[in-house]
């Protein structure tokens, strides 16, 4: 009886060690699933990072773009794309020069669409401007250490409205912002969204407001301005350097589309209420859009 019960014990601590056992390679084999999905999701950003860089590089050398993936579904897309709109509006953009500010000035507009790319620094490494007497040319303007005489004339000018697509401060401009509005809150009403919704983006507000359809942006565009590490030395008078048309065409756009949406929410008796002053000095990082 005694041998009995001994082999009954040893079978028991058989069973505890295989049970253990197999509890280990579980664990273990969690750990390396985990390890692996964290290891493959570090390539794949790194890989976006490496694609994102690439394209930047390629459309420094004229290369162009053809349709992105949608980044909710996978799928392939051939949206409409807002530089598409803008173009097929009669939009165009030149480089800053000291006619094309005088031909600004003369205008005498009331109210400039204001958008900006490279608010990584600031001022930004571009400002884009769409005045309401300008027939849909948009004014590109490469600021340098303090924003310049013509661009902090414009900010500061309380009889001229500087329009927005979400808070000004975010452009960190260099210079105090006075009569500006953001376009961005009251855009939700005009689209039928709730205080609850997920703010849309720009491109989606102009889109639905213009043409009841969303228009798309070009993301790769749009995370291209951000791998500049350095202000380029030359300015717009050299833009061909350091800015593809495509660039510029997609920072134009943007200038473009925040001054259509104000005519729009204009024309339905939504025309936004005026932020206050914006001083010079607030550096906070700007929203994603």
């Amino acid at each position: 009886a005694a041998s009995d019960g001994d082999a009954s014990d040893d079978d028991d601590d058989s069973s505890a060690r295989s049970a253990g056992s197999g509890a280990s390679d579980a664990s273990l084999t969690n750990l390396a699933a985990e390890g692996s999905a964290s290891i493959l999701g570090a390539i794949d950003a790194a890989l976006r990072t490496s694609r994102d860089e690439a394209t930047s590089l390629a459309l420094l050398e004229g290369a162009t773009l053809g349709p992105e993936l949608d980044d909710d579904d996978g799928r392939s897309a051939e949206p409409r794309y807002l530089e598409e709109a803008f173009a097929a509006a009669g939009g165009e953009f030149v480089d800053e020069s000291a006619d094309r500010w005088a031909e600004f000035w003369a205008s005498r507009p009331t109210c400039v669409g204001v958008d900006a790319e490279g608010t990584h620094f600031s001022p930004p490494l571009l400002v884009q401007l769409a005045a309401d007497t300008m027939a849909g040319r948009v004014l590109l303007i490469s600021p340098t250490g303090d924003a310049h005489a013509d661009l902090a004339r414009l900010l500061g000018d309380a009889s001229i409205t500087k329009v927005f697509f979400g808070d000004p401060r975010h452009e960190r401009l260099g210079a105090p912002i006075a009569n500006a509005v953001d376009v961005q809150i009251a855009s939700r009403a005009a689209c039928g969204d709730g205080d609850a919704a997920r703010p849309r983006g720009l491109a989606n507000v102009a889109g639905t407001l213009l043409e009841n359809a969303p228009y798309a942006k070009r993301k790769r565009l749009q995370r291209s301005f951000g791998f500049y590490r350095s202000r380029p030395e030359f300015g717009l008078s050299h833009s061909r350097h350091w800015l593809s048309p495509e660039q510029r065409r997609y920072a134009a756009a943007d200038a473009w589309a925040t001054l259509e949406v104000y005519k729009k929410l204009a024309a339905t008796g939504r025309t936004p209420a005026g932020v206050a002053r914006v001083a010079a000095d607030d550096d906070r990082p700007r929203d994603g859009r």
